[in-house]
């Protein structure tokens, strides 16, 4: 058995040393919601989500945790709104799309091309390097958006032609051009 308790003070003094560790609202949501306190899980699963250094895929987890106590209290467009954040920010994870088939959300299958993982991949890369959260949104359009997929695929090798073969340069070029077109 769990000793939820436990697990909640040492999340609190985790807390008290640093105030912005995501995994420790994270930690301490997941103790609450087991002692059946759903309201301060979901306020503790929000507080780790607002953090901006908390990774893409650790967000997701926390908005799909989220999304299943909105759910268990009845609050269904709440859970749905979770559910879609899980699956966009982390779109491989089947279990988010299939949380939302649950609600009765049409969703569309991950068909993933060559080109929209490596972007993806790339995207996330930077956004780990910079910090910037937009790279994981980024990312997700690689993943779910053909025209993405063919732009970055184009770009990417006219660019890394041009620029013989220089491998960073042709990755900085080409997310400059798609950001771009993003925001003409």
């Amino acid at each position: 058995m769990t000793d939820y308790d436990r697990e909640i003070a040492e999340a609190n003094a985790a807390l008290q040393r640093n105030p912005k560790d995501p995994t420790a609202y994270f930690n301490r949501a997941l103790a609450y919601s087991g002692k059946g306190d759903y309201d301060q899980a979901i306020e503790d699963y929000t507080a780790a989500i607002q953090i901006p250094e908390y990774a893409s895929v650790y967000r997701a987890e926390a908005y799909n945790n989220r999304g299943r106590l909105y759910n268990k209290q009845g609050k269904r467009e709440q859970a749905i709104a979770d559910f879609q954040m899980a699956a966009d920010l982390d779109p491989g994870n089947e279990m988010y799309r299939e949380n939302l088939g649950g609600m009765g959300v049409a969703v569309k299958r991950n068909t993933n091309s060559v080109a929209g993982i490596i972007g993806a991949v790339i995207m996330r890369i930077f956004a780990a390097l910079t910090g910037c959260s937009l790279f994981y949104g980024i990312s997700g359009w690689f993943f779910s958006n053909s025209t993405f997929q063919a732009i970055f695929s184009v770009i990417g090798l006219v660019v890394g032609a041009v620029l013989g073969g220089n491998f960073l340069k042709a990755l900085w070029a080409a997310l400059w051009a798609i950001i771009k077109g993003i925001f003409r």
